[in-house]
């Protein structure tokens, strides 16, 4: 859709007890038309007495709408129900609106059920007949909870919202026309469970009164005891203006709402109240289907954009925290264009630093997997040498035990050696035996008793052993000759080295 045309189209949403009601109006060459009209039934404890009770039945209650619609094609001013709003008329001296606004801030809880805190406010000035030279504010309040809780439900139902405004101003600005009149009017806005009277004055609304009743959508004023009570109702409310405001005079009645139509309706009430009565359909010069019975608050909520400078009676009840924030959301600015280049930078920044450490990570994953093969191939290499190692140390124990007994023996080979060096085969040893001995300096010494038989005289055998070094000492312990002139002796030989030998024989060698 062009723009121009989003600007053309004018869209209204009124919330009442039983149903919602959709309305939207095109402008073409200055003339309105009636381009949609839609009703969606709200289920019971949706709204109670005009009142929203549950908002996520309320929510479903919208997606329909939506589901119906297909797509918004402009803002829609929503319109809250009478029982969550508050209209008051209030007197103050001679003052700017500003200083008016201020004054009614610090007189809030006054004049409204809530805290200032806890609600939403918003004033216009009224040209009303005062007792003085004052002037006059019409102020409209809603609790800051049910608002929030309307503009969230409205977000997440995907419906864009160009205002929030009270249902009683926008059925006031629908039933008065595109020109209210300058005479005084009361308005009447006849709906099941609640009916509401609007005063109008010099073409503002100036008293709201809201008035709960027992009538259903299917009878309504069928019987007399109904519209005897409605009539009553008229009386009071044209008594109570007259008290309140200062010479003021009503004699038009203005219809409207969903059990407003019906001739016997109308004859009854211009009987009972001697005001003359006229329809709110005939107000506005809407091309297309008339303003059907119960749409004149959706109609006057669309009219809110394209008679804005004629209707001194339009409210808007969002906080201005929210009305800032949107302004801000469809406004171009420079600032707002920066931010949003350095937060998609940002964006992608963190979208290249995100990558790139993926990458990073995944290049780390495989260094790792190849590190910790390469420390289990260490391991298993590790385990094999750890065996090797236990297999070299049982094989240097056991090397350790043979050359400890090796060295245990050497003495033993030395003196065999020696022996079978110096003696030749004339002489025959029968018994070599080891023994421990202590010298002079108290050293073991490894001392050898070696027996024999020669055929040689023995001095020249003890001479040779006596020139061994090996031999620290030569001495015959006994010799015998025997018949065949052999000689049997016996030597004691005591050697240089040290060792281990025990007194036990250790063996025997025969030549």
């Amino acid at each position: 859709m062009s723009s121009r045309r989003r600007w053309d189209l004018f869209a209204g949403l009124a919330i009442h007890t039983n149903s919602l009601r959709y309305a939207e109006l095109e402008r073409k060459a200055g003339e309105l038309f009636e381009m949609r009209r839609e009703s969606v039934s709200l289920p019971p404890g949706c709204v109670v007495r005009e009142s929203i009770s549950r908002f996520d039945l309320l929510e479903k209650a919208f997606r329909i709408l939506r589901k119906k619609l297909g797509r918004f094609g402009c803002p829609v001013a929503l319109g809250l129900p009478a029982g969550d709003t508050a209209l008051r008329f209030i007197d103050y001296p001679p003052m700017s609106p500003g200083e008016a606004r201020r004054a009614l801030e610090l007189e809030f809880k006054d004049y409204f059920p809530w805290s200032r805190d806890e609600a939403v406010l918003d004033t216009v000035v009224a040209d009303a007949p005062l007792a003085g030279s004052g002037m006059a504010v019409l102020a409209a309040a809603a609790s800051l909870d049910c608002v929030n809780g309307l503009l969230w439900t409205a977000r997440r139902a995907g419906i864009p919202l160009a205002a929030l405004e009270p249902v009683n101003t926008a059925f006031f600005r629908a039933v008065t026309g595109e020109h209210p009149p300058k005479e005084n009017c009361l308005v009447l806005n006849l709906e099941p469970e609640v009916h509401s009277f609007i005063l109008g004055c010099h073409g503002s609304g100036v008293l709201f009164r809201p008035i709960l009743n027992d009538l259903k959508a299917e009878t309504g004023f069928e019987s007399e005891a109904a519209l005897q009570a409605l009539a009553e109702d008229i009386r009071a409310t044209l008594a109570f203006a007259g008290n309140r405001f200062h010479g003021i005079e009503v004699h038009h009645l203005i219809l409207g709402g969903r059990l407003s139509s019906g001739e016997r309706l109308r004859r009854a009430l211009e009987k009972q109240t001697e005001v003359t009565l006229s329809n709110a359909s005939e107000s506005w010069r809407i091309q297309g289907p008339r303003c059907a019975p119960g749409f004149e608050a959706a109609v006057g909520l669309a009219l809110r954009e394209p008679f804005t400078e004629t209707s001194t009676t339009c409210f808007d009840l969002r906080p201005a925290e929210y009305v800032e924030r949107e302004r801000r959301h469809h406004v171009f600015s420079a600032v707002r264009l920066t931010s949003t280049l350095l937060a998609l930078l940002f964006v992608l920044s963190c979208g290249g630093y995100i990558a790139l450490t993926l990458r990073e990570l995944h290049v780390l994953s495989s260094k790792n997997m190849k590190q910790q093969e390469e420390v289990a191939a260490l391991e298993a290499r590790q385990t094999a040498l750890t065996a090797d190692i236990s297999r070299l140390r049982e094989r240097e124990e056991k090397m350790t035990k043979t050359l400890r007994a090796m060295g245990q023996e050497l003495p033993v080979l030395e003196v065999m050696d020696a022996l079978e060096r110096l003696c030749g085969p004339e002489i025959r040893f029968t018994t070599v035996r080891f023994a421990h001995s202590r010298g002079e300096d108290e050293k073991e010494a490894c001392a050898v008793i070696v027996e024999g038989e020669s055929s040689v005289p023995l001095p020249a055998l003890m001479e040779r052993l006596s020139g061994e070094p090996l031999f620290s000492g030569v001495e015959m312990l006994n010799s015998a000759l025997d018949e065949d002139e052999i000689t049997t002796f016996s030597l004691l030989l005591t050697t240089n080295l040290q060792g281990s030998v025990t007194n036990e024989e250790r063996g025997s060698s025969e030549k």
